[in-house]
């Protein structure tokens, strides 16, 4: 027997999909963290206005993210 489940509609344009917190979704409060990626080998700060979110690269490959309410933080 086969289950199914009912689709769900599809995003608008000014609509972004929501993901589960449990991997790095929308969050409701501010939330930070480190992030070890070898292919980050700049150094500064970048804005997301579409994510909230706020990485600083003090080192090659270390970012530190800040999430603002609402953001979506890496996975």
């Amino acid at each position: 027997m086969r289950h199914t489940r009912p689709a769900q509609p599809a995003p608008t344009t000014h609509e972004r999909p929501r993901e589960k917190e449990s991997t790095g979704g929308l969050s409701a409060t501010w939330r930070y963290g480190w992030r070890f990626k070898p292919g980050s080998l700049w150094i500064g700060v970048h804005w997301s206005s579409a994510n909230k979110r706020l990485c600083i690269n003090l080192l090659p490959c270390l970012t530190m993210w800040v999430v603002l309410p609402g953001g979506i933080a890496p996975s």
